[in-house]
């Protein structure tokens, strides 16, 4: 096992079920239609699960005109974040990932045809980690990852591994994918589902999301000695490639992430699965767990509350892990009514230490992690 782990020591998150870390938790578990405070923004009959409300704060932070909802999402992660882990010093690395971008904004400019240099700066994919390393006088690496939706995962991966070098890596994802480019795009994969039914018999594919999850990550030796408080530890993660269909998923590469993970870290005994609600997707997503696990053990998606966040899934999903097993309630899967597998569909309160978080990409891009409850006494 490669016991490397990291400490998680700062979270920040915003999704359609809230704007900060406890109350998403509480909108995860609440039961409440999540749909009934949804806009239609787009002209057909699709519909996305979206912040309802938030602030970007004052000063540094405020939200400045011309900032796409990605950034705009992402700088609300982040502040949490680095201001509940006390962040110090400029030794500190950035990535921060975006799959779609601003193309909310970008859209909006090309159709109106008004492209503004600042605007269209804004809208590029690294743009919210630049953003960071400026606001905050970050001197590490600034820079994003591009793993479609296994993009948070392989974000995480990545920042763990230059936690030698930095005494803090700052990590997130964030997207905003419902609008005039992205929105026909997945439709034309058919991959959209009027609502979110993840592992449920009449699935028809996933609900766009919006939001953005940040994690600050920080050695075991350096979290410990400085008194850190210590959600989580995170292992290794394991990653692979169906090399089968850029669309369709085949199994083998999420069976190998899988059992790469393992080799990581402990034995999980609960999995937060990637569960988007496509027909496809899950039954191999399923098929792929019970054959790397035996079948015996609890699996839950929130997608059916938040909808596909994309580059924010695995770090979103990461928290969600996190807050699931600190709270000792398996937080069930909305949306699945008649389900088709074995999963848990109701909020339940089960103890678990140890969480194996699945992502899975478009590309045959797979990634799965292990998550291990901190059990050692926090200092503050």
């Amino acid at each position: 096992m490669n016991s490397k782990k990291v400490a998680v020591t700062g979270i920040g998150m915003i999704d359609a079920n809230g704007n900060n870390y406890s109350n998403c938790w509480r909108g995860l578990i609440d039961g409440k239609n999540p749909y009934s405070n949804t806009k239609q923004i787009w002209e057909e009959e699709m519909f996305g699960l979206f912040p309802t409300s938030f602030r970007c704060g004052n000063g540094v932070l405020e939200n400045e005109p011309g900032w796409p909802r990605a950034l705009s999402y992402g700088m609300v992660a982040c502040r949490d974040a680095i201001g509940d882990a006390g962040v110090k010093g400029t030794n500190v690395g950035v990535i921060f990932s975006s799959l779609l971008g601003g193309n909310d904004l970008s859209h909006g400019m090309i159709k109106n045809d008004k492209v503004r240099p600042k605007q269209a700066l804004n809208c590029l994919r690294d743009s919210v980690a630049s953003v960071i390393s400026q606001q905050y006088g970050f001197r590490g690496m600034n820079t994003s990852i591009q793993a479609a939706c296994a993009t948070g995962i392989v974000s995480i991966d990545m920042a763990m591994k230059y936690l030698d070098e930095y005494d803090f890596m700052v990590v997130g994802g964030t997207d905003a994918g419902y609008n005039g480019i992205d929105i026909p795009m997945f439709k034309s994969w058919k991959a959209l589902g009027l609502q979110a039914k993840p592992f449920d018999v009449d699935r028809r594919g996933f609900v766009m999301g919006e939001g953005s999850g940040c994690l600050i990550l920080e050695s075991e030796q350096n979290a410990i000695s400085r008194g850190a408080h210590i959600y989580a530890w995170l292992y290794p993660a394991g990653q692979s490639s169906d090399a089968y269909n850029r669309v369709a998923p085949q199994g083998r590469g999420a069976i190998a992430a899988m059992e790469k993970a393992m080799e990581n870290g402990p034995t999980p005994d609960v999995v937060n699965t990637h569960g988007t609600g496509t027909l496809i997707g899950d039954s191999v997503e399923y098929t792929a767990i019970d054959k790397v696990l035996g079948g015996q053990i609890p699996l839950y998606s929130v997608k059916g509350k938040i909808g596909h966040t994309m580059a924010a899934a695995g770090i979103l999903e990461t928290i969600y892990s996190i807050a699931s097993m600190q709270a000792g309630i398996i937080p069930g899967t909305y949306g699945c009514k008649n389900p088709e597998y074995d999963i848990n569909v109701d909020v339940v309160e089960h103890d678990t230490n140890v969480t194996l978080n699945n992502s899975f990409g478009f590309g045959g891009k797979c990634a799965s992690m292990i998550i291990e409850k901190n059990v050692i006494n926090n200092t503050n």
